[in-house]
C-alpha cells in the first residue's frame, strides 16, 4: 500500500499548481495541502495528522521537484517510528528546511524546530546523494501583461508565451488603475508581476526574482530602456506589485506606480526596452505622461537633479529615431503641462485618460 503524500504549498499559483501535477505523475494520491503560513510548521503538521491513514505519510515542500526517488523506501525496524529526512541543505524563506519528510503517523509533531520533526532530538537523515536527485525550484510570482487597443499588443503577448507560458492577460480596461485591478483579481499569486503592452523583455531577465517576506508589501520596479532617446530608469519597466494592496486600493495619485505604496524598490536590471514609438499617437502620448510627471515633481522620492536631467533629454533626443520627433514633441507638451498645472492635482489626474489625451493630440497637431 502507497503511503498517504502531502504536498504543502503557502500559494495556488498556475506555477504551484503545476508542480503538484508532477508530484500526482509520480505518486497519484498526493494530497495538496494549502496553508496561509508556512512559518507556522506546528499548526500544518496539525492539519496534515488529521489526514493520515496509512503507517507513514510523506511531506513534500513545494520548492522542490524530485527527479529520482524511491517511494517504495521503508525504514527499518529499529528506526520505524523516527522522521526520516531528506534535505537538501537549503533553507525558505521562513528558515525551515526544505526537504522530503517520512513521517511515522504516530510521531508526535507538537515539537518542530526549523523545519525538521523532532522529538527527542533523534531523527533519521539519509543520504542525499545515493537516493535523492532534486533540483530546487524557485519560487514565482504570477505574470498579468496589460494591453488596450495597441496594434502590436496580440503579436508581443505570443512572444511572452513563448518564454513565459504562464503569463495571464488583462486586454482593454479603460484606464489605468482600473487595469492594474483587474489583474490583481486575475493574479492567484500573493504578488505579481505586470508587462507593459510596449515592453519588450529582454533575453537575460527570467521574472525568477521571489520577493522575500519581509517585502511582500513592497512596489518593485525594474529598469527599462528608452528606444528613442537612450535613457535608461524605472519609466516603461516591469513592476512586481503586492496582490491584495491592489485589489483594495481605493485611492491613486497621478504616477500610479509609486503611489499605490509607501514602500518603493528600484531593481537594478534592466527588464525590457519600452517599444512606445510605434505610431504618432502613442509616441506624442507616452512622452507627454512622462514628462508631465517629471515636470511637476509629482513622482515620490524623486531626485531633482535626476529629474531635470531627464527631462532634458526627453525633450532633446531622439530627433533621427523612429517617430523621434513626436517624442520630443510630446515631451515639450508634456512638461509645459506638467509646470502650469504641478499644483493642481485634478488636472494632472488628467494624463491617465486616454480618451483626454487622444483630443489633446489631435488639437496639438490640427
Amino acid at each position: 500500500m502507497a503511503y498517504d503524500c502531502f504536498f504543502i504549498t503557502d500559494d495556488l499559483s498556475v506555477h504551484l499548481i503545476e508542480r503538484y501535477k508532477k508530484v500526482l505523475e509520480k505518486i497519484p494520491n498526493a494530497q495538496l495541502v494549502k496553508s496561509n503560513d508556512l512559518s507556522d510548521i506546528n499548526s500544518l503538521y496539525t492539519e496534515i495528522k488529521k489526514r493520515v491513514n496509512t503507517e507513514y505519510y510523506w511531506v513534500i515542500d513545494n520548492e522542490i521537484n524530485v527527479q529520482d526517488f524511491d517511494w517504495n523506501f521503508k525504514p527499518t525496524e529499529w528506526d520505524n517510528e523516527l522522521p526520516h529526512i531528506w534535505s537538501t541543505g537549503v533553507r525558505n524563506e521562513y528558515g525551515n528546511d526544505i526537504s522530503v519528510k517520512l513521517i511515522h503517523k504516530n510521531y508526535d509533531t507538537d515539537i518542530i524546530a526549523g523545519g525538521i520533526c523532532i522529538l527527542s532530538g533523534e531523527y533519521i537523515h539519509q543520504d542525499t546523494l545515493d537516493t535523492f536527485k532534486y533540483e530546487i525550484v524557485a519560487k514565482q510570482h504570477d505574470i498579468v501583461y496589460l494591453s488596450y487597443d495597441e496594434e502590436f499588443a496580440d503579436a508581443n503577448y505570443q512572444i511572452i508565451l513563448k518564454r513565459f507560458p504562464f503569463a495571464k492577460r488583462v486586454h482593454g480596461v479603460t484606464g489605468i488603475f482600473n487595469a492594474h485591478q483587474k489583474a490583481a483579481f486575475v493574479a492567484e499569486s500573493d504578488m505579481f508581476y505586470v508587462i507593459d503592452a510596449d515592453a519588450i523583455i529582454t533575453d537575460d531577465f527570467n521574472f525568477d526574482y521571489y520577493a522575500p517576506i519581509w517585502d511582500r508589501e513592497v512596489v518593485h520596479v525594474w529598469k527599462s530602456k528608452n528606444p528613442v532617446n537612450d535613457l535608461v530608469y524605472g519609466y516603461g519597466g516591469v513592476k512586481l506589485f503586492p496582490t491584495d494592496l491592489l485589489r483594495n486600493a481605493s485611492d491613486w495619485n497621478i504616477d500610479f506606480t509609486t503611489s499605490i505604496s509607501d514602500n518603493f524598490k528600484l531593481m537594478p536590471e534592466i527588464s525590457n526596452i519600452t517599444n512606445f514609438n510605434t505610431d504618432p499617437f502613442n509616441t506624442w502620448k507616452s512622452a507627454f505622461r512622462e514628462c508631465t510627471k517629471l515636470s511637476s515633481k509629482i513622482i515620490k522620492g524623486q531626485v531633482n537633479s535626476e529629474t531635470n536631467d531627464r527631462l532634458h533629454t526627453w525633450m532633446r533626443a531622439g530627433q533621427g529615431k523612429p517617430y523621434g520627433e513626436y517624442a520630443i514633441a510630446g515631451a515639450i507638451a508634456g512638461s509645459d503641462y506638467g509646470e502650469e498645472n504641478k499644483e493642481n492635482i485634478i488636472e494632472l489626474n488628467k494624463i491617465n485618460d486616454y480618451t483626454w489625451l487622444k483630443e489633446r493630440f489631435d488639437i496639438y497637431y490640427e
